[in-house]
C-alpha cells in the first residue's frame, strides 16, 4: 500500500481532529451523573471480571516485585546498592537478570 505525502498528511489531520473532537465529547460529559454512574459500573463491573487474572500475574511475578520493593527501599535510603547481593542473593539475580541493577 503506497500512499503519497499528501494522502498521509490528510489521514494525519483526521487523526488529529478525531482526537481534538474526542477530548472535547469527554469534557462536556464527565461531569454528567448519569456518566459517572455508567462509567463506575463498567469499571465495578471490569474489576470483579478480572480480579482473578491480576492475583495471577502478581503470583508469577511476586518474587520480581519484592526485588524491586528491595531496590526502591535502598536507593529512598542512600543504601550501598552492592551490599544487595550480599543480603538478598535471589532478589539480586533477578534484579540482574531484568537489567534493573
Amino acid at each position: 500500500m503506497n500512499l503519497t505525502d499528501e494522502e498521509i498528511k490528510q489521514i494525519i489531520r483526521k487523526y488529529e481532529r478525531r482526537i481534538i473532537t474526542d477530548r472535547e465529547k469527554y469534557q462536556k460529559k464527565k461531569d454528567d451523573p448519569e456518566f459517572i454512574k455508567q462509567n463506575r459500573e463498567r469499571a465495578s463491573e471490569y474489576y470483579y471480571a478480572n480480579k482473578d487474572k491480576k492475583l495471577q500475574e502478581y503470583q508469577d511475578n511476586k518474587a520480581l516485585y519484592q526485588a524491586k520493593n528491595i531496590l526502591r527501599y535502598w536507593k529512598q535510603h542512600n543504601k550501598d546498592l552492592t551490599q544487595i547481593e550480599s543480603k538478598h542473593p535471589e532478589k539480586y539475580k533477578i534484579l540482574k537478570d531484568r537489567g534493573l541493577l
